[in-house]
């Protein structure tokens, strides 16, 4: 059975992180995924990797997004370069392993046996010391500016 992933956000007033929710086929009442989450959004992943979702996340993006293509069923994206750079968007591919390294990941994470990754907060004037700890390769986690 197919699974469909759609990117939902959680609480606007309060501009919670996006979610992602699950539903075995998806909606088509003829609403958009602008219905669904109020404007462009910051980041996709296209798990398929063909023309139409390629070209559909691309265009879902807000200036800054960032674009993760994963899925392998292939295809041609058309893009337009002077937008492109004028929204300043990242496209990036990611292969990294195989279906069977994929599951026991999944399985790992499903039983609760992956560590979350620790992520400091920092105020923006420490933004420069956070930049040349990355660097220097000492930071553990993430670290998030407080703007």
């Amino acid at each position: 059975m197919r699974i469909y992933w759609e990117i939902c956000l959680a609480d606007r007033r309060q501009r919670g992180p996006a979610h992602f929710r699950r539903r075995k086929r998806p909606q088509r009442k003829g609403g958009t995924y602008l219905d669904v989450t109020g404007g462009p959004i910051y980041g996709a992943v296209d798990l398929v990797g063909a023309t139409g979702t390629a070209t559909l996340a691309m265009g879902a993006l807000r200036k800054g997004g960032h674009l993760v293509l994963v899925g392998l069923y292939g295809g041609e994206v058309p893009l337009s370069i002077v937008p492109t750079i004028q929204r300043a968007l990242t496209i990036q591919g990611s292969y990294v392993g195989t279906l069977a390294e994929l599951k026991e990941v999944v399985a790992l994470a499903r039983d609760g046996k992956l560590k979350q990754i620790p992520i400091e907060q920092r105020p923006l004037e420490k933004v420069s010391d956070a930049l040349d700890q990355l660097k220097a390769g000492t930071v553990v986690g993430r670290v998030v500016a407080q703007i």
